[in-house]
């Protein structure tokens, strides 16, 4: 239920933009589902990641290290059905309109759309010849079968929607790593799958540091409302 001034009426008066978001953290205290849905007439909307690609930098490709990596490139050369680049996103169509409205950074929108085409990289180092070219962080076994038949149709139904790669065996191919998934139960006895990309000595996340991915501006729920009011 969206909370507006009306509703929020002796809560909040609209004076300030400070105030609307003190409600908002009062209110999220004992509701977290709550948090953002109350705004006054006078809020921005304006969408402050809009805002943010009028100045941010080019997305990055991949640097010429990588390119040393020579098991992964074979690998991704090899199985390319196992590395595709899909969008249900009209990336012609998103750069033409971009370039009609004038969008004032050229440079980062152009790097989009080069990487909705071509795949994105994350900021990251993989850190060549000094960490495995293949690393398997193990998943815990599940700790009840629910767990486990939980883990196993999720897979099946990221595979089914392209979000998963189709299986290709059992060992992992030169280059490649993965990193362990668990079922985190839900209120009402449901699960919920999290990949823990944080896990063991040579995990994802410590191959991208924190000053590279700094300063990336979000809209959240309120901003939506916002914007549809």
């Amino acid at each position: 239920m969206y909370v507006t001034e009306e509703t929020a009426e002796g809560i909040i008066s609209g004076e300030s933009a400070h105030r609307t978001k003190e409600v908002n953290e009062t209110i999220a205290r004992g509701q977290r589902y709550r948090r953002h849905f109350v705004w006054d007439k006078r809020s921005s909307v304006i969408s402050p990641t809009a805002l943010w690609t009028e100045t941010a930098e080019a997305l990055p490709y991949p640097p010429a290290s990588e390119f040393l990596n020579i098991e992964a490139i074979s690998t991704i050369h090899s199985h390319p059905d196992l590395f595709r680049v899909d969008t249900p996103i009209k990336v012609d169509v998103f750069q033409s309109m971009l370039e009609k409205a004038g969008h004032p950074n050229p440079d980062f929108y152009l790097s989009v759309c080069a990487g909705l085409r071509q795949g994105f990289w994350p900021w990251a180092d993989t850190h060549y010849g000094e960490y495995p070219t293949t690393w398997e962080e193990a998943t815990p076994v599940p700790a009840v079968s629910q767990e486990r038949e939980f883990l196993h149709d999720q897979i099946a139904k990221e595979v089914r929607v392209g979000r998963y790669s189709a299986d290709f065996g059992p060992i992992l191919l030169p280059g490649m790593y993965t990193m362990p998934i668990h079922a985190v139960p839900k209120e009402g006895g449901k699960y919920r799958l999290v990949t823990n990309h944080s896990a063991g000595s040579f995990s994802l996340n410590s191959m991208i540091a924190k000053a590279d991915i700094a300063g990336v501006t979000l809209d959240n729920v309120q901003h939506l409302g916002n914007a549809l009011r």
